[in-house]
This record gives structure tokens, sequence and C-alpha cells, in this order.
């Protein structure tokens, strides 16, 4: 057999195993004190959890609830730019937001 068929064949091995891996990377909604929601494999510190996130779907649940900052460029969580620092306020907003959020990822499945 020559080198190029021992490739061929090794490159269509590898691509029956892996036609269908599972990959279960865990994906994360959060934001700053400043309201701006990202997405991420990880949770930078410093940052709040909205919620766990699984697909495309939960993005778009998320996006819908939240509100657009004055640019229309960002999604805010509703009630945490406008909290007063030093107050519980901003956790009351995003306690709010988080529970509105995860129980209509939950109702959607």
């Amino acid at each position: 057999m020559s080198k190029q068929n021992k490739s061929i064949k090794s490159i269509k091995s590898f691509n029956k195993l892996f036609k269908n891996p599972i990959v279960n990377i865990k994906k994360y909604a959060y934001c700053f004190r400043d309201g701006k929601i990202l997405f991420g494999n990880m949770i930078p510190k410093g940052a709040l959890k909205i919620c766990d996130i699984s697909s495309q779907k939960d993005i778009d649940i998320i996006k819908v609830n939240a509100r657009l900052s004055y640019d229309n460029s960002r999604h805010l969580v509703p009630g945490i730019p406008e909290a007063r620092k030093g107050s519980s306020e901003a956790i009351d907003a995003l306690i709010r937001f988080s529970n509105i959020v995860i129980n209509q990822i939950k109702s959607y499945f």
C-alpha cells in the first residue's frame, strides 16, 4: 500500500469516527455592571451569570427579552444600567431577567 493510500485511508477512518462528534461545550450568557449581555464558553471575572445556553434558540430568547442600547448596537439586561451604584437594584434586575429567560427556555422545550 502506497503512502498516499495509507494517508487517504486514515483520513477516511478519522472522518468516519468523528462524523457526528458529541461535543458538549458549555456556554453561558453573562453581563457586567453596565448591563451589556455577552455570550461565551466561560464567565470572566467580575461578570454576572444570566444562564446556561445550549442553542441559538436560547440566545434568541435572551435577545428578545433584553432591551437595546440607545444606539441599537448592544443588548442590555433591563434595569441594570439604570440601577444606582451600591444598591441591590442591579442584582434584583438580573434575578428578574434570569428568571424570565430561564422559564421561557424551559417552556420552549
